[in-house]
C-alpha cells in the first residue's frame, strides 16, 4: 500500500505543470526618470480620478534578466500596463488605447532587458508635498513600481478567465517584483553621468 501511494505521488509530481521559479534578483525592475512635467491635466481614463490634477514623470520601466539562463514570461501585447502596480495607489500609470490586445510571451537571455516608455501620473498635491519636503528636509515623497511576473509555464496563451485569475492571485499574494523607492522630484531637464 505504501509503495502504491509513493508511486501515485511520483506520477502526480511528474504530470503536474512545471513552473519556472524566479529566485530573488533573477529579474529586476528599474525606473529611469527622464523628465517631470508640472501640468494641470485631469485624468480622463479613470472616472474616479477625473477631479484630480496631475504632474507627470516621464521615464522608462526596465525589466532585466540578472540570472544565468534565459527566462520567459507573459505580457499583454499593448496593455502591458495591466501587469504594473504602483504604490501608493493614488499614483497612476498612463494607459493608451489599443485595437489588438493579446497575451504575448517574452524571452530574455542572460543580461537582456525589455523597456517600456512610461508616463507616471502623480496627483498634484502629493507632488507639491514632495517638493516642499525636499526643500525643508532634503528628502522626497516616494513611490514604487511592481511587476506581476507570469512565467512561461503558468499560462498557456488562451483564456481570459485564466489570465485574470493568475494576475489577481499574484497581486493578492503580493507576488510582484518591486523597484526600490523612487523619489518624486522636479526635474525638467535631467542629466546623469553613468559608467
Amino acid at each position: 500500500m505504501k509503495s502504491l501511494v509513493l508511486l501515485l505521488f511520483v506520477v502526480l509530481c511528474y504530470l503536474s505543470p512545471k513552473s519556472q521559479t524566479i529566485a530573488d534578483n533573477t529579474i529586476t525592475i528599474d525606473f529611469d526618470h527622464i523628465a517631470t512635467s508640472r501640468c494641470s491635466d485631469r485624468n480622463e481614463n479613470y472616472l474616479k480620478y477625473k477631479h484630480i490634477t496631475y504632474a507627470n514623470i516621464y521615464g522608462i520601466i526596465r525589466l532585466t534578466n540578472q540570472g544565468d539562463s534565459t527566462i520567459s514570461f507573459w505580457i499583454m501585447n499593448c496593455s502591458w500596463t495591466d501587469l504594473i502596480k504602483i504604490e501608493p495607489d493614488s499614483i497612476l500609470l498612463a494607459v493608451l488605447n489599443c485595437d489588438s490586445n493579446y497575451p504575448r510571451m517574452i524571452s530574455l537571455n542572460q543580461g537582456q532587458s525589455i523597456v517600456f516608455n512610461s508616463v507616471i501620473e502623480i496627483p498634484s498635491n502629493y507632488f507639491e508635498q514632495s517638493l516642499k519636503k525636499a526643500r525643508k528636509e532634503k528628502s522626497y515623497n516616494t513611490f514604487r513600481i511592481g511587476f506581476i511576473y507570469i512565467n512561461g509555464n503558468e499560462y498557456e496563451g488562451i483564456g481570459w478567465d485564466l489570465w485574470d485569475k493568475i494576475k489577481e492571485e499574484k497581486q493578492k499574494l503580493d507576488k510582484l517584483i518591486w523597484t526600490k523607492p523612487i523619489n518624486i522630484e522636479y526635474s525638467q531637464y535631467r542629466r546623469e553621468i553613468t559608467n
